[in-house]
């Protein structure tokens, strides 16, 4: 209907296992798309072979917005395997000799374990780490960021940020629990008091990075510094696991401030529930 414009994105993955315990594996993408709307898909993306980056030379960096990255998997026990990613928009780096933190070396990487009856039998627990340099997923047209609906597709605090993320369960015949623990930092983009306008920083990705405040000193977490606490616990019965009839209580607490202005950017919310519900279907949602 004309409320968005609309966009592509080309993905390729290539995994492989290099042993019994250790994976590996390489991905790339491009989004891409015009304002006018007449591109469409573009069949130079066809190309099924890993790469990009030849295709990518020939259209010219406006033609799409790439991003490379690598993961890895490695089980150190049956019971314990530990994974990583890392994922680069951008990085030169001639640009180290003229000064200090470049606006477009951009990367972001994550680090973590998942255990399996860690301790005790049907207890597990997972850690992570997720961080992400200033202006990543972003492009200098807007509309080839990486968002859908104005919503980020990375991760859903975009750029300029790091994520502590815990989640323990346990299952006891037909009890269970679990607990989810996230704590996120966030440079925003601040306000100019004087114009009104906003300064570019690199943490909004539907912004243009033509538009950024500075080349240089764009440093991890800069601007109004976000913090994020998100404590989720869960406790249920099992009636019939036929149909996964469950009964559960449960307590959310999420806290949000902003370290500039913390009277008037600050939520606070406590949500209890209890409820009988049936579980057709696994779903996992972790935002």
């Amino acid at each position: 209907d004309g409320t968005f414009f609309n966009k592509y994105t080309t993905i390729h993955f290539l995994s492989y296992n290099v042993n019994k315990r250790w994976n590996v594996g390489f991905f790339e993408a491009i989004t891409y798309a015009d304002e006018s709307g007449d591109r469409g898909y573009d069949i130079s993306y066809l190309n099924p072979i890993i790469f990009y980056r030849p295709v990518e030379f020939a259209l010219g960096s406006s033609g799409g917005n790439v991003l490379l990255g690598f993961n890895t998997k490695y089980k150190i026990t049956s019971n314990i395997h530990a994974y990583g990613q890392f994922s680069l928009d951008e990085l030169n780096t001639s640009k180290i000799s003229e000064g200090d933190d470049w606006w477009a070396n951009k990367f972001a990487w994550q680090i973590g374990f998942r255990s399996f009856n860690t301790f005790i039998p049907n207890l597990t627990i997972q850690s992570e780490i997720n961080f992400a340099r200033p202006f990543i997923y972003s492009h200098r047209n807007e509309i080839q960021s990486y968002t859908n609906y104005n919503q980020s597709i990375t991760h859903p605090l975009g750029s300029n940020f790091i994520e502590y993320v815990s989640h323990i369960q346990y299952r006891h015949k037909r009890f269970y629990g679990s607990l989810q623990f996230i704590f996120a930092q966030k440079g925003l983009n601040p306000i100019d008091q004087e114009t009104g306008e906003t300064i570019n920083l690199g943490s909004d990705l539907l912004i243009s990075s033509q538009s950024r405040f500075q080349e240089f000193n764009n440093t991890f977490l800069q601007g109004d510094l976000a913090r994020t606490t998100f404590i989720d616990a869960k406790l249920g019965y099992i009636i019939n696991p036929n149909y996964n009839l469950v009964f559960e209580l449960g307590l959310t607490s999420r806290d949000y401030t902003v370290e500039n202005n913390p009277d008037e950017r600050f939520e606070n919310n406590r949500i209890i529930q209890i409820g009988l519900k049936t579980d057709l279907f696994q779903y996992y949602y972790d935002f």
